[in-house]
């Protein structure tokens, strides 16, 4: 079942970055688009830093909320989507009731400098830097820089040519 799940996610994904893609290509350009096939949210430089188990990400910071958005039931436990609010950083994860340990991230926004766990990646990096280490270049009209590999994304939100967020959009099949 989570299968059909990612199935259906990962077509959403495949048409919003269509969306964008023609975005990019209008006159008035707001959005940015950049295949960089190697780019992941687990492996590699630009990688999620994250603890390995969902007791310690729950303690990596003072946690401000915290809620289940979706359940799903499988023949011998279910797993939760769950979203985990903190200063500055949103994370939101999948929990299995068959291994309270494990998590699988599916999608991390950084709001604020004090959270380092964005790979090579800070708030307030110039867009430059930031896309300098992915061999990517920017549209000086663009002020969201998206760049996705062939199965996670990223993107930074710019002002001023500053970096004020990076929200990860991470593949969880």
């Amino acid at each position: 079942m989570l299968d059909g799940y990612m199935s259906a996610r990962s077509l959403l994904l495949v048409a919003i970055g269509s969306i964008c893609t023609y975005t990019t290509a209008t006159a008035e350009q707001k959005d940015q688009v950049n295949y960089v096939p190697e780019f992941s949210c687990s492996r590699g430089p630009h990688s999620l830093r994250l603890p390995k188990s969902y007791d310690q990400l729950r303690s990596i910071g003072k946690l401000k909320s915290q809620k289940v958005i979706a359940t799903q039931d499988w023949d011998k436990y279910k797993t939760h989507e769950r979203e985990l609010l903190f200063d500055g950083l949103r994370l939101t994860v999948i929990t299995f009731t068959n291994d309270k340990a494990r998590y699988v991230i599916s999608g991390a926004e950084i709001t604020d400098r004090r959270w380092s766990i964005a790979g090579s990646f800070k708030i307030g990096d110039t867009i430059e830097e930031a896309l300098k280490s992915l061999n990517a270049r920017r549209n000086p009209k663009a002020n969201q820089i998206k760049v996705g590999g062939d199965t996670d994304s990223v993107v930074f939100r710019v002002v001023d040519g500053r970096v004020v967020a990076i929200a990860y959009d991470c593949y969880t099949g």
